[in-house]
């Protein structure tokens, strides 16, 4: 069985990192760190993606200014959006796509806003589309990259205005129990950053950084080839809470010339702060981003060799791989039973993303059919080419066996 999420280590490397005596590198240490690779002139590491453009739109936008992002992607996203204070527009993806279009990008936003821009499975942007938006003048412009891995002779071409961030929470390409990195190319900007992130981190002792570690290597057992298949039915059945829009950060004064935001709960995600365990996995993984990034590309690549032919790669090419799962879709009654055809023959699939609770679904038609639509398939380094090619296999003789007609390309068209 193919588990669908696989960080870059096992369980027993996790295990090592969390026992280890040697120390582990500090929180200044990896921000350097990442700054140098990247060829940034800044790195702030962050509780998560989720709390880094919360922080941004309040550091980048006077109160009540306008914040540009997708209507499809992962739903952590609106609510920083939503809970940052800021007027919001969501912006719906482009037909057989998964990302909207400059040209509707530009339709929403105005001079002196944010936008935020998802690169959703780890997918590039080119930078055609952040050009084109050049002329709009915007404050920020937010690369929400979280589920890609850092890519030096690109990030060295981001703008003062530019902020690209990435993930080390579960799942993701840099998966290391939770965190995350904000890669500027302003110091000053960094620096307000950093100062606001130093206000919205939870207080943790020993006790907590213990209790962290062990939920951390909970999920990866969950995640093993022998409890996999029951986790994601578990999961499934749960469903996902979202968590309370982030009105306002412990601690921290109303947006001047804003009424005073009520105080809302943040759950553990928006504050957690890196245990050390942690910390030295996302210096594990720094070390390891460029074998890992061609690692994953070969795998994008051997999917899409393979399914493109079936007609369920829209929104995926070759000039832009995924780096964390590889989509495919299929129109919305076939999903499921192809899910379970897959998941009889051993390979376990997910549905990122189910449309965001923060919108509604008949206000964002597209965001809301790519959400039945999409299947995303496991990449990662404890995946073979070989599995891949298995699980490619797998798809096609189950969807020849499905009262739709795949091969002749009707299932590209009706998407």
């Amino acid at each position: 069985m193919i588990p669908h999420y696989h960080p870059p280590y096992g369980l027993a490397r996790a295990a090592a990192a969390l026992l280890s005596p040697w120390p582990a590198p500090e929180v200044a240490d990896l921000e350097r760190g990442y700054a140098d690779h990247c060829g940034v002139a800044d790195a702030v590491l962050v509780p998560a993606v989720r709390s880094a453009i919360l922080l941004l739109l309040r550091a980048a936008l006077p109160a009540g200014g306008l914040a540009v992002g997708p209507s499809f992607t992962c739903m952590v996203v609106h609510e920083a959006m939503l809970g940052s204070g800021m007027r919001t527009r969501f912006v719906e993806p482009e037909g057989g796509s998964f990302l909207p279009s400059a040209a509707a990008l530009r339709a929403n936003a105005e001079p002196g806003c944010a936008l935020v821009v998802s690169e959703l499975y780890g997918m590039e942007n080119g930078g055609d589309l952040l050009s084109a938006l050049d002329d709009m003048s915007p404050a920020i412009c937010i690369l929400d990259a979280a589920m890609g891995i850092p890519d030096s002779a690109r990030l060295r071409a981001l703008r003062p205005r530019d902020v690209a961030l990435v993930s080390f929470g579960m799942g993701k390409s840099q998966c290391a129990g939770g965190g995350g990195i904000a890669l500027f190319a302003d110091r000053a900007l960094a620096s307000r950053v950093r100062a606001a992130r130093d206000v919205m981190l939870a207080e943790s002792g020993a006790r907590q950084s213990l209790k962290d570690d062990l939920k951390f290597l909970a999920g990866l057992a969950l995640r093993s080839r022998p409890l996999a298949r029951h986790a994601a039915a578990l999961r499934a059945s749960a469903g996902r809470v979202p968590a309370p829009p982030a009105t306002a950060t412990p601690g921290a004064p109303a947006p001047s010339g804003a009424a005073s935001a009520p105080r809302v709960w943040l759950s553990p995600e928006w504050t957690h702060r890196l245990t050390r365990a942690q910390r030295r996995l996302v210096a594990r993984n720094l070390a390891a981003a460029p074998r890992s990034a061609s690692l994953r590309r070969e795998q994008a690549a051997t999917y899409l060799r393979h399914l493109q032919p079936l007609g369920i790669t829209a929104g995926v090419a070759a000039q832009a791989l995924p780096q964390s799962h590889f989509p495919i879709r299929v129109p919305a009654a076939q999903r499921e039973p192809l899910r379970a055809k897959l998941h009889a023959a051993g390979f376990d699939t997910g549905d990122e993303f189910p449309i965001s609770g923060a919108l509604r679904a008949r206000d964002y038609p597209r965001a809301y059919e790519v959400s039945r639509e999409v299947i995303t398939l496991p990449m990662g380094e404890r995946v073979s080419v070989r599995e891949i090619e298995t699980l490619c296999d797998v798809i096609a003789a189950a969807l020849a066996q499905m009262p739709m007609n795949v091969g002749s390309g009707s299932a590209q068209t009706a998407l």
